[in-house]
């Protein structure tokens, strides 16, 4: 099948690939561009540029490519195989959203941004290794990555963003970097595999639901404290069983969500350490009639109540 690169005129010696005229399995993009007897450097692949592309199976980009602009490659549901250069500095966002057939992918360490969701349902992608420069990645980055067994964080992350890993039910475990001090909500959520994820001492902020559907993960049965023991994520183990909580002296904030839906719970006993309760911290705790609260505890938000039956 033959295709037809469109080419987008950035400067007077550079250029960026805008589209593919025909259908092709396999592309390959030049490392210059000639128009009116002008060369120009393809330095970049343009917003949209392969969009829904289904029967794109590989791509060869040349070393000159700086940046992949956003919805680049979204929905090659085909695409099997692309080669990210070194040089590469820049991976605009849903880049490879719905990629489902892509099997692997290198990124180089010369990129300094990726944006969000970038990776999520790349169904087939088993193994995956970000540079140690990167101290950000975005949110739901490797959403419903479902074979995804093998993972390598920058050795400088700084957070583990919301529903970063949600859903990749193969992934058995992960290696924090000493360095992440905050997990956002919903950031295991479904990893139904994992056995084994390491919580690094300094972190002081672990959203709600973080470990919702986590079963292969082995809590000792109780309270989970973190942050020293200064903040209470929740009840990790058996919650149908709960009927009475003590939260323990020295806990001073318990998580949003902490304790949603144990349906059991009829006591809860909180320390004057305490001073904020997350949103909804008790919600749906139907069978719940004796509550003790300290006087030290701050308004909760307008219709936002820890204590939430619905």
């Amino acid at each position: 099948m033959s295709y037809t690169l469109k080419y987008e005129i950035l400067s007077e010696n550079t250029c960026e690939v805008d589209g593919l005229e025909g259908d092709s399995t396999e592309v390959e993009i030049p490392e210059y561009y000639e128009a009116d007897g002008k060369k120009y450097k393809v330095t970049e692949i343009g917003c949209a540029a392969f969009f829904e592309r289904k029967t794109l199976t590989s791509v060869v980009l040349p070393n000159s490519i700086k940046k992949v602009h956003l919805h680049a490659f979204l929905g090659c549901q085909n695409l099997t195989s692309i080669n990210l250069p070194d040089g590469l500095e820049y991976i605009g966002d849903h880049a490879f959203f719905h990629c489902h057939s892509l099997k692997s992918i290198n990124i180089p360490k010369t990129v300094t941004y990726i944006g969000s969701i970038v990776f999520a349902e790349c169904w087939e992608l088993t193994s995956i290794e970000f540079p140690d420069n990167m101290t950000e990645l975005s949110s739901a980055m490797l959403l419903d990555c479902s074979k995804l067994t093998s993972v390598k964080l920058p050795k400088g992350l700084k957070k583990l963003e919301a529903a970063f890993f949600y859903g990749c039910t193969s992934l058995t475990n992960i290696t924090l970097p000493n360095t992440v001090t905050c997990i956002e909500n919903l950031a295991f959520s479904g990893c139904k595999s994992l056995t084994s994820v390491n919580i690094p001492e300094k972190v002081s902020v672990i959203g709600w639901g973080v470990f919702d559907g986590c079963k292969g993960l082995k809590f000792k049965e109780g309270l989970y404290l973190y942050d020293h023991g200064k903040k209470c994520y929740g009840y990790m183990g058996n919650k149908k069983s709960v009927t009475e909580i003590i939260i323990p002296e020295g806990v001073t904030y318990i998580n949003e969500k902490a304790f949603t839906g144990l349906k059991n719970l009829e006591r809860i006993r909180i320390p004057d350490s305490v001073t904020s309760i997350g949103d909804y911290a008790f919600s749906k705790c139907e069978k719940l009639n004796d509550v003790r609260l300290p006087g030290s505890i701050v308004n909760f938000k307008p219709g936002k109540c820890p204590f939430e039956v619905k």
